[in-house]
């Protein structure tokens, strides 16, 4: 992605909207493209769109603006490629913007709060090799020379601190359903 522009308050601001709706533009994005590699590409060109109006203080509401730049961008890349045809017709484009648009509106708290509660479970060496991945943005082999550990155990850790999350997520919030 390029530099964004100089704007102080619009580059944390920005980076926050991107971390919290990168995942629901990348899914609109793999329904139109149906493929990963195509799909990743055309997100950062979008988001490099997004981040130049963003700082110019032209974007009132990120998901929305941003969402018809993924999309306007996947399109065009469909089009470019003349063996492969738009699989989608405009219909079920705007059919799937539609439904779309209600995942960047409300933002599932419940779910943000039982992932906190299930991450203060894990074991401190597992939260440390997550925060080292996640948070640090560190390669398998650098966290496991930092932490002096085989690479496999690093990825077996993560595997299995991601599955036991998911688990506990999942548990979490069909006991909240219940009790409500």
């Amino acid at each position: 992605m390029r530099e964004l522009p100089s704007n102080p308050d619009a580059p944390r601001d920005f980076e926050s909207l991107v971390s919290e709706h990168r995942r629901g533009l990348k899914a609109f994005l793999l329904t139109i493209v149906q493929d990963y590699h195509l799909a990743e590409d055309i997100l950062q060109e979008s988001l490099s769109v997004v981040a130049e109006r963003w700082a110019a203080g032209e974007v009132r509401d990120f998901w929305s603006f941003s969402r018809e730049v993924v999309r306007r961008q996947a399109l065009t890349a469909v089009r470019k490629m003349q063996n492969q045809p738009v699989s989608l017709s405009e219909e079920a484009l705007e059919s799937l913007q539609a439904a779309f648009e209600t995942i960047g509106q409300d933002p599932d708290e419940s779910r943000t709060l039982a992932l906190r509660g299930c991450m203060q479970k894990l074991p401190h060496r597992w939260l440390k090799i997550l925060n080292l991945r996640y948070w640090e943005s560190n390669k398998i082999n650098a966290i496991a020379l930092k932490l002096n550990i085989h690479a496999n155990v690093v990825s077996v850790t993560i595997n299995r601190a991601k599955s036991r999350l998911a688990d506990c997520v999942t548990t979490s919030l069909a006991t909240r359903r219940v009790q409500s």
